[in-house]
This record gives structure tokens, C-alpha cells and sequence, in this order.
């Protein structure tokens, strides 16, 4: 797949806790189409809005205009492994499938 994004699509980023807020620390493609990564984020533990624990957004990214976050979520560093290998596998497959 050319990563060389050329249309409007959906990513995730991951935030840290760190004194005063949070510190990003990766992105990570999930879906050109919408309902799939609304879907996707749907699967993922933690509950919406803020809590403690490590910060997962779902933002849309046009190619031209603002990025926007659709929604967010927090989970313990025990979900977000899990998380994080369900969005894997499920990327891993939408990629592939295309």
C-alpha cells in the first residue's frame, strides 16, 4: 500500500499522561472511509471523554482544511495494548483486502 496518503482519510493518535496534560506519541493510519473507522474505534476498551490513563483519538484529516478529532477515549496501558492489537489486526486486513 502507497502510504503516501492522496485523499481524505482516518488516523489515530496516542497520547501519554505526563505532568500538566498530554504528550503524543504516534499515529497510526486506520481507514479512508469513515464508517469503517467509526467502527473501529467503536471495538476499542476505554471509556469516551477523558480519564486517567493513555489518550486515544480518532481524528478525520482532509487533504485540504483543518484536521478534525471525531472522538476520543482513555484506557489503562493494559487496554491500550489490547487496543492496540485489534487495530492491527484490523488495519492489517483492511489494507490487505483492498
Amino acid at each position: 500500500m502507497d502510504i503516501q496518503l492522496k485523499r481524505d482519510f482516518f488516523y489515530l493518535l496516542l497520547a501519554l499522561p505526563v505532568a500538566g496534560g498530554y504528550t503524543p506519541v504516534g499515529k497510526i493510519f486506520i481507514a479512508y472511509d469513515k464508517e469503517a473507522a467509526l467502527d473501529l474505534f467503536g471495538a476499542l476498551k476505554g471509556p469516551l471523554g477523558e480519564a486517567p490513563g493513555v489518550r486515544i483519538e480518532l481524528v478525520y484529516s482532509p487533504l485540504q482544511g483543518p484536521e478534525t478529532i471525531l472522538a476520543s477515549r482513555c484506557c489503562s496501558l493494559t487496554d491500550a495494548c489490547e487496543n492496540m492489537k485489534l487495530v492491527f489486526k484490523q488495519t492489517f486486513k483492511s489494507i490487505n483486502l483492498e
